[in-house]
């Protein structure tokens, strides 16, 4: 006889017991929903200094005191978001929906639901809806990780969780316009697809033992078009190794490149299942990527090889899911980069026809703009993370820069040769030359201001890395500093802790100052590389300018990474900074303000468009890479920094010029509120607020799973005492 499990509150029966404590749940958070409900009636806390900019603003989250936000944000149907690939949009706003997983039994852990599932709902009502399967756009990303307690703690990832082991069926509308939009080129023939349907069903067995199960369900081939093209349309600037015109995806292509190309383009196709979809056929082109290698010795020193596992490393680090973050960075990118063939130009001695020139030229500039995109993807992932690179600047200081994009682009060899002239192939800048003014301050080196975008941005991301290791020399002493007056009778006097010499990075200021007059607003040719590099190229300025004030290791601690010690040192290290520089910390605010609203816009614009025009993918530069999530989330937790850490003297001497020059630059209340509320008498109350704006804005960003992992994150750090 089948066995019920009965409710004692009201007595609905279940087959299952996890039902069962699903429905329990159900009953926790009526309670927990009925107390913030009454705690929502008492009088709202606002911050003392200048109070009334707050009111300008009537959805702001700092105009009301914490749980206010469910009078002013809809409740979500949870039968809507478990047959939604993403979270709608205000979804952190809204208390309730997180009630049922916070006030759960702590020693029974959600580990393979979806995140919606952590919202309370009927059973029979979830369960029927789930299987409801629709392909219209949603308006924010979903947390790509499996619901645990893991998402509360920065930096964590327990090795015994189990991966995302199940995912929804990627089904399109006949009528949507992806399907409309298809690159030729790039565009899968049947037999192709049949093949690799065929090998990602396939079970990876190991030692007689299934590891890594196939994928049961395959998009189908007009689906995994779409997802082509858009890996072409939004990420091929972004690493612009592929010679568009001659790439022949259904012949050259190996299994696990044709994957992880196609595992990315579903990055960028706002459209359900598509995200958990993207993560497990990363997972399993790492997988086939290392069988391949294992199998054959020769493609250790294969280009393909390198480039697949360049941007499995990639997605894996910026798709938000931890497990994939992890072994992603394990894999020896760098190593493998290094061992690749050096080749030769042609010459006109050997010169047996133009095509067979061009033909050799597109081999030789596709080696070396591989070579420099495994260089930019190991500076990015250092900066961004705050972790030493892999490569240095001195091996590749004698390399030469890509070629402009005019003769990359060239359709044929005859455009090719027309755009040449007399030459045999397309002139490449040298590296040092190109980076030199931005090391050696001498007249006699001058910056190259017709270098293309890709080589300026290679050129910046040079200079970036010097501010790091600038700043990491300079966060020990600080941190040494910090030690030697602690507890001695000098423990309460600023003035005797040394601080770094503002001399010693106006150098590296110089540097940024100089990059930004030669490069930035230069007009480049409209190929597909150019914006992109340009935007990314403003981010990651703005940057090195915060890396350069202040800390990202004690920005790290401001939110947790080491626990409360950490965090009482990081604070008490910016305590001391904001007393010695105070027009640098109002000017970071300043800028960081700036940033946060002109994001803000352009991505409520951007998803406005999406639902109501219907655009393919109207995101901008800054969205469709990492850059502009990172910054976005570090400018907030500075700003936190500065509410927990500064006195009530220093707020108000911050308060009252910033609030001057934004009521004139600033047009969006809600970034006056985020001052307010930084300048607000309660410390604690101060940061929790920034938390939460920090974690509505970065849901905002659509295309790589940080962003949601890093929401989410500063959610659960809003809410802990």
């Amino acid at each position: 006889m089948e066995r019920k499990y009965t409710c004692s509150s009201c007595a609905q029966h279940f087959t299952r017991s996890d039902l069962l404590r699903r429905h329990v749940r159900l009953h926790a958070s009526e309670t927990v929903s009925t107390t913030v409900q009454q705690a929502d009636r008492q009088p709202d806390t606002l911050p003392l200094i200048m109070p009334q900019i707050l009111s300008a603003d009537v959805h702001s989250s700092s105009n009301h005191a914490p749980g206010a936000s469910l009078t002013q944000w809809p409740l979500w149907d949870h039968a809507d978001l478990l047959s939604c690939d993403h979270i709608p949009e205000g979804i952190l706003q809204d208390e309730a929906s997180w009630q049922s997983f916070l006030h759960s039994d702590s020693t029974y852990c959600l580990t393979d639901w979806d995140i919606n599932d952590t919202s309370p709902v009927g059973e029979d009502t979830a369960m029927r809806d789930a299987a409801v399967a629709t392909s219209q756009p949603s308006t924010a990303p979903s947390p790509p990780n499996e619901t645990s307690r893991e998402d509360q703690t920065p930096f964590a990832w327990d090795p015994a969780s189990r991966r995302i082991s199940h995912i929804g069926e990627v089904i399109f509308d006949p009528d949507d316009p992806l399907l409309l939009n298809v690159e030729p080129r790039f565009a899968l023939t049947q037999e192709r697809y049949l093949h690799l349907k065929a090998v990602l069903r396939q079970d990876i067995v190991t030692n007689d033992r299934k590891t890594v199960g196939g994928m049961p369900s395959i998009p189908s081939i007009e689906v995994l078009n779409v997802f082509l093209s858009q890996f072409v349309r939004y990420f091929l600037p972004q690493a612009p190794v592929l010679h568009y015109p001659t790439f022949e995806i259904n012949t050259t292509c190996p299994d696990h490149l044709l994957m992880i190309m196609i595992a990315i383009g579903a990055v960028y196709c706002k459209r359900r299942n598509v995200r958990r979809f993207a993560i497990v056929l990363q997972d399993l082109a790492r997988c086939h990527l290392l069988m391949a290698v294992t199998a054959n010795d020769v493609l250790l020193k294969d280009p393909n090889t390198v480039y697949s596992s360049a941007l499995i490393r990639y997605a894996g680090i910026w798709c938000g899911n931890k497990r994939a973050f992890e072994l992603a960075e394990a894999l020896s990118v760098v190593a493998w980069t290094r061992r690749l063939p050096n080749h030769t130009p042609a010459t006109e001695g050997n010169r047996t026809g133009d095509q067979d020139v061009w033909l050799n030229w597109i081999r030789i500039e596709s080696l070396k703009r591989l070579k420099w995109t495994v260089f930019m993807f190991d500076f990015q992932i250092s900066l961004l993370t705050n972790t030493p690179p892999n490569m240095s600047l001195s091996e590749v200081f004698d390399w030469e820069c890509p070629c402009d994009d005019e003769y990359w682009t060239a359709p044929t060899a005859r455009q090719c040769k027309l755009l040449l002239g007399s030459a045999v192939v397309p002139p490449s800048k040298s590296f040092a030359a190109a980076l030199g003014p931005f090391i050696l301050n001498t007249p006699n080196l001058r910056p190259l201001k017709q270098l293309n975008d890709f080589g300026a941005f290679l050129v910046l991301l040079s200079v970036n890395m010097r501010v790091f290791h600038y700043k990491e020399e300079q966060n020990m002493l600080m941190k040494l500093a910090h030690l030697a007056f602690d507890g001695g009778e000098h423990e309460h006097s600023l003035e005797n802790l040394p601080t770094p010499d503002p001399e010693d990075w106006k150098p590296l200021a110089r540097s940024l100052e100089l990059w930004k007059l030669t490069y930035v607003g230069t007009v480049q040719d409209d190929s597909r590389g150019g914006s992109f590099f340009q935007a990314a190229g403003q981010v990651m300025m703005n940057f090195s300018r915060l890396q350069m004030q202040t800390s990202i290791s004690d920005l790290q601690e401001i939110i947790g990474k080491s626990g409360r010690p950490g965090f009482v040192e990081a604070r008490s290290r910016f305590t001391i900074w904001f007393a010695t520089h105070a027009e640098n910390t109002r000017n970071l605010v300043s800028v960081s303000i700036k940033a946060i609203e002109e994001s803000r816009r352009a991505l409520l614009d951007n998803n406005h468009r999406a639902i109501s025009v219907g655009e393919l993918y109207p995101g901008t530069p800054s969205t469709l890479s990492p850059y502009g999530p990172i910054y976005i989330f570090l400018s907030y937790v500075f700003l936190c920094a500065c509410a927990t850490a500064m006195t009530l003297d220093q707020k108000e001497q911050l308060y009252n010029p910033l609030s001057a020059q934004l009521a004139g630059e600033v047009h969006n209340p809600n970034d006056h509120s985020i001052l307010a509320n930084l300048c607000g008498s309660d410390n604690d109350t101060a940061g929790k607020e920034i938390l939460r704006h920090a974690a509505q804005t970065l849901a905002l960003f659509e295309s790589w799973g940080c962003s949601t992992n890093l929401a989410l994150l500063l959610h659960w750090r809003s809410r802990i005492n």
